[in-house]
């Protein structure tokens, strides 16, 4: 269950893939491929990017290659979501396991076990101090970085709805132009593929997506789709 401020957040961020000609290569190559105005205006967009599609497009696959790498290295360093697995049955056992797993307080720890803190991907133990954002502030980033936010918290339940995460977002590579890929996606693929890789083995994720119930899978492509932007 969503609630309060979690209904809200910026869609999936352009990541940053470096500086300079490369990185300014890769962010005209992402926005032509898009064929549509992305932080900018329409007429901008028209002029500066579709008009000039073709040299950037040849212009920039290695900046996109360069940049989905360091992209891709960038996300694996930057796991931050903690775990606590074995939180999936006993609320009162369950809130005392995650309050010594995470250093959250203990009410802060029966919210989490509750559902009360939760956001389309785990918990959050203090949404009004998000990593990403100005302390004090709500949180309004992508919920795709939930994972690599140091206040993120998933337990036993959240992994097959994580796992079918990740299943939908290899799905979505092939909808899309590496450059995009590169620009918005490949990050996150790659920092929930780690998180994965760390908490579950290859044999129990296929039983993990099976697990995730319809709810859960709605949810997660709402996300994906923009849905539960402000």
């Amino acid at each position: 269950m969503i609630g309060g401020p979690w209904t809200r957040g910026r869609g999936p961020p352009k990541l940053g893939c470096g500086s300079g000609g490369q990185g300014q290569a890769l962010r005209h190559s992402a926005q032509a491929h898009h064929g549509r105005a992305r932080n900018n205006t329409q007429g901008t967009h028209e002029r500066d990017y579709q008009l000039l599609d073709d040299d950037v497009r040849d212009a920039s696959r290695d900046a996109v290659e360069a940049g989905l790498a360091q992209a891709v290295r960038s996300a694996r360093q930057t796991v931050a979501m903690r775990m606590v697995g074995q939180a999936d049955g006993d609320a009162g056992v369950d809130a005392e396991l995650v309050a010594k797993e995470t250093g959250v307080g203990i009410e802060v720890a029966r919210r989490i076990v509750s559902g009360r803190q939760s956001t389309p991907v785990a918990s959050c133990a203090d949404y009004l101090n998000s990593d990403h954002q100005v302390a004090e502030t709500p949180c309004a980033v992508s919920f795709l970085l939930c994972f690599a936010c140091r206040n993120a918290v998933a337990t036993g339940r959240d992994l097959p709805r994580i796992a079918y995460l990740h299943q939908a977002l290899e799905s979505l590579r092939s909808a899309v132009t590496p450059a995009v890929w590169a620009a918005d996606w490949a990050g996150h693929h790659a920092r929930i593929g780690d998180f994965l890789s760390t908490y579950t083995t290859t044999d129990s994720r296929s039983r993990l997506v099976a697990a995730a119930i319809e709810q859960d899978r709605e949810l997660i492509h709402r996300m994906l789709d923009r849905r539960l932007d402000p």
